[in-house]
This record gives structure tokens, sequence and C-alpha cells, in this order.
């Protein structure tokens, strides 16, 4: 099998055929999580949790100057 591969890797009828035996892609991984309820669930609970930690990382790195930039902008003087 190698060595039919390696013989005909420039084929571009043998190469199509070849890509498509790879499952992974993003447009194959986005048509699998918009057709299955329990992926889609199980990406968009990622999402959150890591959106979660992000924003909590950014308010412990940055909010409290945030806010005394504003509170320097509010207070005239």
């Amino acid at each position: 099998m190698k060595q039919l591969i390696e013989e005909n890797q420039t084929n571009e009828e043998w190469r199509t055929y070849l890509q498509g035996l790879n499952p992974y892609s993003v447009e194959g991984i986005e048509q699998y999580m918009q057709s299955n309820q329990q992926a889609k669930s199980w990406f968009d609970s990622t999402v959150d949790k890591q959106s979660a930690r992000s924003l909590e990382t950014w308010k412990a790195n940055h909010l409290e100057s945030a806010v005394d930039a504003e509170n320097q902008e509010a207070i005239p003087g």
C-alpha cells in the first residue's frame, strides 16, 4: 500500500481520494457540531468555561486599573 501511495503521490485523482479519507477538517468539524446536539453542547460548554476563565484573568490583571482610570477622569481636578 505504501509503495502504491508513493508511486501515485502526484496523481491528482489519488490525492483527492486520499484527502477524502482524512475526516478532520474545519468544515467537517463544523458540520459535525451542527448536526450532533451532544457535541454542540459539549463544545458550547467548553467555550463558556474558557471565556469565563479569560474574563476572570482580565479582571484580576486589569479591572482595578481600569476603574482607577475612570475615577480619575470623573473627578475634576
